[in-house]
């Protein structure tokens, strides 16, 4: 049935191409066959566009941008594909399931040539396939082997990885997923630089900018840190430091310290919480002690009651009054109340030592945690001077990289990007196509975000995408 299916569609694809090519009278009978032919062969995510000059003429990799290719619409996002229709590639991780073998089912790696091999099966070609293939090929094989039907199911678990260079935070390999857009890769690798950065100055300015402005952040979070941890320590509330309304303004300032506030709020009914289980157990372990000292005293009342009954008994015994029996029955009843007083005194000095520990653990909480709060306040205190050495530091190197003021980079400026995807082709080759955001990625490509303009990228970032191309699996 399976089979039928894919024979039809794939005989309705071959219709349809063939009657739009003859109509359109572009080309010919044979070149339309050809062109359905190659199509079939070949799933359309895997088929890349065609650059506007041939692979002799330019070097896709480190060309200048304009002469790459433009695009159609400026305003209209080009997507490069759909995530479920990428083949298998070398470098994927796959998630091969056998059934009743259990020495079959494991996770595999494509190799650099294609292929995956599996113990007492041997090596099958999966890339540029479809996982549903290489089901099919394994199945085979192991129905060959077994004589008799197999059950495999392959999962992709891994994907080649997509990698960002350029005017990015962090650039650098990272991990693919479904429906991945190029702004997705510029939010893993922590964001285009903001116009602060001036993406035409040279690359230590920006590393430099990048470290003043995440030293920036850094700082306004300490100061609310540390105005959170003095109103903890005096037990009071929040006062707005001067230092970060300057630094941060009045909205975000505020935004800051009513997340400490929060925060506040629940160490503080951590800490209460604690303190009211300790107090809790305080009051039952003296609640306790009190019993086991009344049990005491009546059952010393009790002994003294049976020692003067004993006594009697013993003179009456002496003069043949009494029986042996009830000498000893008497005997027995005090050995009974010396065993419960004993009990008692057990039970006392339990219950005493559990409402010393308690006691103790209330003084430690509260100890503990004003040693806490002093311990974290001078962290914070040396990182925020770690922080502002920091800001001070790569303002002044960009001041003497670019002549600007020191204090001119933090501006909040925010300039449009420039973005390409470079992928490997069919050929082999690198090729480039300018892209939006919002364009679709596919596994093993590189994303480059450059400067606004039509110039070249920086030299240093052009060396730092071909040293990342060459690298990728």
């Amino acid at each position: 049935m399976r089979i039928h299916q894919e024979w039809r569609r794939s005989s309705c694809t071959t219709a349809v191409l063939s009657i739009a090519v003859l109509c359109s009278g572009s080309l010919d009978a044979g070149s339309a066959r050809t062109l359905s032919e190659d199509a079939l062969a070949t799933p359309a995510a895997m088929v890349p566009e065609a650059p506007s000059q041939s692979p002799q003429e330019v070097d896709y990799a480190v060309a200048p941008f304009d002469a790459r290719l433009e695009p159609t619409t400026a305003s209209a996002p080009e997507v490069l594909g759909e995530s479920d229709d990428y083949p298998i590639q070398s470098g994927d991780r796959l998630k091969i399931r056998v059934y009743d073998r259990p020495d079959l089912t494991d996770e595999y790696r494509v190799s650099g040539k294609g292929k995956v091999r599996i113990p007492t099966l041997g090596a099958f070609d999966a890339a540029s396939g479809s996982a549903a293939r290489l089901e099919q090929a394994i199945a085979d094989a192991l129905e060959n082997l077994l004589q008799r039907p197999g059950i495999v199911t392959v999962e992709i678990v891994e994907r080649r990885p997509i990698f960002v260079t350029g005017l990015v935070v962090k650039p650098g390999a990272y991990r693919f997923a479904a429906d991945m857009a190029v702004i997705h890769a510029a939010a893993l690798a922590g964001g285009t630089p903001s116009g602060a950065l001036a993406p035409w100055l040279p690359s230590d300015a920006l590393r430099e900018g990048a470290r003043a402005l995440t030293s920036q952040e850094e700082l306004k979070h300490l100061l609310a840190r540390q105005a959170r941890l003095e109103a903890e320590r005096n037990s009071s509330e929040i006062a707005m430091p001067p230092e970060l309304l300057q630094l941060a303004g009045a909205e975000e300032a505020g935004a800051l310290l009513q997340d400490e506030r929060v925060n506040m709020k629940h160490r503080r009914e951590l800490l209460d919480r604690q303190a009211e289980l300790l107090n809790r157990s305080i009051g039952e372990a003296k609640t306790e002690v009190k019993a086991f000292q009344t049990e005491l005293a009546k059952i010393q009342e009790q002994r003294n009651i049976r020692q003067t009954a004993l006594d009697a008994l013993d003179s009456l015994s002496k003069k043949g009054l009494t029986t042996r029996q009830r000498l000893t029955d008497s005997q027995f009843l005090l050995a009974s109340a010396d065993r419960d007083a004993q009990t008692a005194i057990a039970n006392i000095a339990r219950s005493q030592q559990n409402l010393d520990r308690s006691e103790r653990d209330l003084t430690v909480l509260t100890l503990d945690r004003k040693m806490s709060i002093a311990k974290e306040l001078q962290d914070v205190a040396e990182r925020i001077a770690s922080a502002k050495f920091a800001i001070d530091s790569s303002r002044k190197i960009v001041a003497h990289i670019t002549g600007l003021p020191s204090g001119g980079m933090l501006q909040d400026r925010n300039p449009q990007l420039r973005y390409e995807i470079i992928r490997k082709g069919r050929d082999g080759r690198l090729h480039t196509k300018p892209a939006t955001e919002m364009s679709m990625l596919q596994p093993g490509d590189v994303v480059r975000v450059g400067p606004p303009g039509r110039g070249n990228y920086p030299t240093s970032v052009s060396s730092n995408l071909e040293a990342t191309s060459s690298a990728s699996p």
